[in-house]
């Protein structure tokens, strides 16, 4: 070994010890006699890995919240495409009605009289709402939510209570958290129909 080798061993093995001061220990794992060189997550990297996971199910939380059933009494033709200026289409109409011929299921019928709202034609709406009652009568908030915004806008404040009374019935049952929220906001929409006024 001659002297310059002897120096570039020194050299190296500086550098290395140097860059070491600068990078997180390695730790040693044995796996199935291997050893493998794992390194260390500093506490930068934990707090941002946390951070992404409590953002990543805030963000679910928040969209399962936003989505949940029970928020469901605005116009019932949300769950429906609507073209980019939020005019439903004939052709849209005619794709709901194919899909509720014959076997047609409960959201199926919901998501036409939503179409046939939209669309000003509230007789029509009314009947697909109630088929889709009658296909799932327990638990059908997106056609009584719509039954209630379509007898309410026609003046039909009866027939809007009664659904409205379906949907707090079934609210009570629910375990969601926000069930009684909601309770709370239907009762609200029967006392002003009672007193004459919009909901």
């Amino acid at each position: 070994m001659t002297k310059k080798d002897t120096h570039n061993i020194d050299k190296n093995y500086k550098q290395s010890v140097a860059k070491a001061k600068h990078e997180p220990a390695e730790s040693q794992v044995v796996v199935g006699g291997a050893k493998s060189s794992t390194h260390s997550i500093s506490k930068k990297q934990k707090i941002l890995v946390f951070s992404g996971l409590a953002l990543l199910i805030m963000l679910s939380a928040g969209w399962l919240f936003a989505h949940s059933s029970f928020m469901n009494t605005t116009k019932p033709s949300d769950k429906i495409t609507k073209q980019a200026d939020g005019v439903v289409t004939k052709k849209d109409i005619s794709s709901l009605e194919k899909a509720t011929s014959g076997t047609g299921s409960a959201d199926d019928y919901a998501n036409l009289g939503g179409a046939y709202v939209d669309s000003g034609q509230a007789d029509k709406a009314i009947v697909a709402f109630n088929k889709s009652i009658e296909i799932n009568p327990q638990n059908n908030v997106q056609a009584l939510s719509g039954l209630v915004y379509v007898y309410a806008s026609s003046g039909n404040s009866k027939d809007a209570i009664n659904a409205l009374n379906q949907l707090i019935d079934i609210a009570k049952k629910s375990s969601d958290v926000s069930a009684q929220a909601d309770v709370q906001k239907y009762q609200v929409q029967i006392d002003r129909l009672q007193q004459g006024l919009d909901i």
